[in-house]
């Protein structure tokens, strides 16, 4: 990649902490991270095939020579060719892997797609829905979104098909809030960094419910006046100003605590279909954690 090269990248998993994470790193003096919330090259041909110069200007403007480059895509694992692009230009990264009970995550990422208005239906029904659905269904992407985002194991499995083992940390964000600044600066060492003071206490991309659904779809949306103000708004001021936008539309989900509420069949059902993936999360990367025995918080 000409000279410039990703030092870093964490790849997951979506709904673990990982925005916040990444906004850690970028207060770190010696880091140069992406403003974007996902820093999505290797995941989206079109601008893969645009090379590194476009890249930087996109997502790295800022680099300076020396800087430690740090990028996040919390679904780089959708797709084994994603990470078949970080590696053949990026081989010596190292991979950071966030965990989290993996009932919490798909809640979270059902909250996250209601906010977005892709849903509407009850996080319950969303689950028989995804439980049942075939690869033809409408409901799939619920399948995949809500429950293989979940199967952290296979997700690992793919990036050991290109990345050494010990190029890999995988961090549970459960346990790393409960010690959240001793465990930013083992991150930091295990990284190559010197430990730095960073605001662990915040947290960056809260979970939550549209106040207004369509405004969010429409955001998201590729329309003309998306097209036109991509000419004259520079990529960073686009990102603060979408930010910005969500963050005020969007109702705190500690706020929804009484509102969206999940049966006992459903989390015994969750548990059944991840029980054997968490099985293969302790046999092949130490993680013993009994999720099992959690409830949603």
């Amino acid at each position: 990649m000409d000279g410039f090269k990703i030092d870093l990248f964490i790849a997951g998993a979506q709904k673990c902490g990982t925005t916040s994470i990444k906004e850690y790193f970028r207060e770190h003096p010696n880091v140069c991270s992406h403003l974007q919330m996902e820093m999505s090259f290797f995941s989206l041909a079109n601008e893969f095939s645009k090379g590194v110069s476009y890249l930087q200007k996109k997502y790295f403007s800022e680099y300076r020579q020396g800087d430690f480059v740090v990028a996040k895509n919390a679904i780089l694992t959708g797709k084994l060719e994603f990470i078949e692009r970080l590696y053949k230009s990026n081989p010596d990264c190292k991979i950071l892997f966030f965990i989290r009970n993996p009932i919490k995550r798909a809640y979270s990422s059902y909250l996250m797609e209601l906010r977005n208005g892709s849903v509407q239906c009850s996080f319950d029904e969303a689950i028989e829905l995804a439980i049942s659905a075939t690869p033809e269904s409408e409901y799939y992407w619920y399948r995949k979104f809500f429950l293989g985002l979940s199967f952290y194991a296979d997700h690992l499995d793919m990036i050991t098909t290109y990345f050494k083992k010990d190029q890999i940390k995988v961090v549970d964000i459960d346990s790393f809030k409960k010690d959240h600044e001793n465990c930013m600066n083992d991150i930091f060492k295990w990284a190559g960094l010197k430990t730095a003071v960073v605001n662990t206490n915040k947290t960056h991309n809260e979970r939550g419910r549209a106040k207004v659904a369509w405004l969010n779809h429409l955001i998201k949306k590729d329309t003309y006046l998306k097209q036109f103000l991509k000419k004259i708004i520079s990529p960073s001021a686009r990102t603060k100003m979408v930010n910005y936008v969500f963050k005020i539309n969007t109702v705190n989900e500690k706020e929804l605590v009484n509102e969206f509420e999940v049966s006992n069949h459903t989390l015994k059902l969750l548990n059944q279909v991840f029980e054997e993936k968490n099985q293969l999360l302790t046999i092949k990367w130490g993680v013993t954690y009994d999720w099992s025995k959690q409830l949603l918080e």
